[in-house]
């Protein structure tokens, strides 16, 4: 039984590694293309102090437009694999 729970705790870290990477890798999708260390910088920056280095556009664009839809898509995609 152990390497069956082993084997399962594996997979899921390999999966949420992924979701993790195409969670990133999607801001760069778009008219606006967003380094991922950028987009990291910009949503600390809302929970603790970073010295702002991006234009206000790109913060809008992550804050406003595609955290909110990349997260609705994660949020869809998992309710609907139940």
């Amino acid at each position: 039984m152990k390497g069956k729970a082993q084997t399962f705790t594996i997979k899921m870290m390999v999966l949420l590694g992924v979701l993790a990477g195409c969670f990133f890798l999607s801001f760069m999708v778009g008219r606006y293309p967003i380094s991922p260390g950028t987009v990291w910088d910009i949503i600390r920056s809302q929970v603790m102090y970073v010295k702002p280095y991006w234009e206000e556009t790109l913060m809008t664009v992550v804050l406003q437009v595609r955290l909110p839809r990349i997260i609705m898509g994660i949020l869809v995609g998992g309710s609907l694999s139940i």
